[in-house]
């Protein structure tokens, strides 16, 4: 799982929107990207299908302002986690 990789979220923090850039091994299942709360509910979830590098367009919606955990998910399990803030 080496390869794997999740960056930081561009702009952090954000008011409207922002992008989360990935890497999913080429020998590795298929992906997705779980948005939790500080307390682990999750708020929203992506499934990532493709190989390799890729990214996600995240806006606000409903997103509350605060903090939030982003992690990627590779076989059904969390490889990486980032934290982004939400403001207004």
């Amino acid at each position: 799982m080496s390869a794997a990789q999740l960056d930081q979220n561009a702009p952090n923090p954000f008011s409207s929107s922002t992008v989360i850039s990935y890497n999913i091994p080429e020998n590795e299942g298929a992906g997705s990207l779980v948005i939790t709360d500080m307390k682990g509910a999750v708020i929203r979830s992506f499934n990532l299908n493709g190989k390799g590098r890729g990214q996600v367009q995240l806006s606000k919606g409903s997103l509350a302002a605060g903090e939030y955990v982003y992690s990627l998910w590779i076989g059904g399990r969390a490889v990486t986690s980032k934290r982004m803030t939400v403001v207004h």
